[in-house]
């Protein structure tokens, strides 16, 4: 749970959403934050870098992350804007945090 919790942490306060820092109810707060989001967001691109190591070690709270991403995209898509959740499996060099 900590890493997951710490993923939603990170985006949270790179996208500068308004719930952040979050607390016990993290996953209701990220999917409240990103539907609010694409109310005033040209759109959504969410990159996690050395995702092979989640997805090894922590199957489950990657699939918590996948469905609290797929709850909130209806929004954008109503809304006409981007929304894209990609996993880059090895790190890479070209992914440099906000």
């Amino acid at each position: 749970m900590d890493d997951l919790y710490n993923i939603f942490q990170e985006i949270a306060i790179g996208l500068k959403l308004s719930n952040a820092p979050y607390g016990r109810n993290f996953r209701i707060e990220l999917l409240d934050d990103l539907i609010e989001a694409s109310r005033y967001a040209p759109g959504l691109l969410i990159i996690v870098d050395n995702a092979d190591k989640f997805f090894l070690k922590k199957e489950k709270d990657i699939f918590d992350f996948i469905e609290v991403f797929l709850l909130q995209s209806y929004h954008w898509y109503k809304s006409e804007k981007p929304c894209h959740l990609c996993f880059q499996m090895n790190h890479s060099d070209l992914l440099i945090p906000s």
